[in-house]
């Protein structure tokens, strides 16, 4: 990354002084992700046109030890809501932050065993909308009330259907066939009410009983999941920035410090990020964009260690730019 333009191969200033000099820095909380949702990647960024598709099909090829295998992924929208965004994403992983809580509480508290967890239909949890808008970081407004019972419906009711995709983490196969598949099997929404007092709005208006789907939740017993750090995934304003970083995340941990990894920003547009929007069309309007992600992203920290270091190239031979990332030692940081 050499040849990176001084604008963008240094870590922007502001990201370093924040919080008295720490930043984001500080943005340690790490949660563990269920990894096949996360491997897909099916977060949409909420202005591509695909988000009001029926469906929208992945596809891809892994090898396994019994060779090469042909993975199927199709998600379908639900009624007359969209196929699901980088903004539900945000609450899948506040669910699963709250499952794995009380996973944790059971195994440590209660006297569960993983066994006991894994031999349940459904894994029933209870919470409230308020305390699911405060991890996201969103005040309890109507407005932010609204999107979450929408981004609760959508997570309800998308179908999945899983062909060679899903991994079990019990049974250490992929399920040739997983259908009417959705990430949340139960959802009930309803206000509190206490004997004589009006619900306490803060903490209990919405109580919520939700379960993730039973293989997902398995998973997250079995830890076939990936470390997510979850205030960093949260913090981005920016939904491209957002799923840049998804993707990112899961590229450079099986890559070595200053590894580069580049792709040309057609292919990052069209395919990565499924934008297909016409006005991406033009590399300059491309090149805009990521610009703007770019100053999110750089100095972002990695799940797995070290931090994020991104920026753009102009290709030699074709009329595009190269998006080159690579992460970078946690120790330059902290020398300065």
């Amino acid at each position: 990354m050499n040849k990176m333009s001084d604008k963008y191969s240094k870590i922007e200033n502001v990201n370093k002084k924040e919080k008295n000099g720490v930043g984001h820095l500080l943005a340690d909380k790490k949660i563990r992700e269920e990894l096949n949702v996360a491997k897909w990647n099916i977060w949409l960024p909420s202005h591509s046109p695909l988000v009001k598709n029926s469906e929208i099909v992945f596809e891809r090829s892994i090898w396994t030890d019994k060779g090469m295998l042909q993975c199927k992924l199709t998600v379908k929208k639900s009624g007359k809501e969209t196929l699901l965004t980088t903004k539900d994403q945000k609450v899948f992983l506040v669910l699963q932050e709250i499952v794995l809580e009380k996973i944790k509480q059971c195994l440590f508290e209660m006297g569960y065993t993983r066994e006991k967890l894994l031999n349940l239909e459904v894994f029933e949890v209870k919470t409230s909308l308020t305390e699911i808008l405060k991890r996201l970081g969103l005040k309890p407004i109507a407005e932010n009330y609204k999107f979450l019972k929408r981004s609760l419906m959508r997570l309800r009711g998308t179908l999945f259907v899983w062909e060679n995709a899903f991994y079990s983490g019990k049974d250490k196969e992929y399920y040739t066939l997983l259908d009417t598949f959705n990430l949340l099997v139960k959802l009930k929404i309803g206000k509190s009410k206490k004997e004589g007092k009006k619900a306490n709005e803060d903490k209990d208006k919405f109580v919520t009983i939700f379960a993730l789907n039973p293989y997902i939740f398995r998973n997250l017993v079995l830890n076939h999941t990936k470390p997510t750090l979850i205030d960093v995934v949260l913090s981005f304003k920016s939904e491209i920035a957002q799923k840049l970083y998804t993707i990112l995340d899961l590229i450079l941990a099986n890559k070595n410090f200053d590894e580069v990894y580049e792709r040309k920003t057609e292919h990052l547009f069209f395919i990565d990020l499924k934008l297909n929007n016409k006005t991406y069309n033009y590399p300059s309007e491309r090149k805009r964009v990521l610009e703007k992600a770019i100053k999110e992203l750089n100095g972002k920290p990695l799940s797995n260690g070290g931090f994020l270091e991104v920026g753009l190239e102009a290709c030699n031979f074709v009329s595009d730019y190269k998006f080159i990332a690579r992460k970078i030692e946690a120790q330059s940081y902290k020398n300065e």
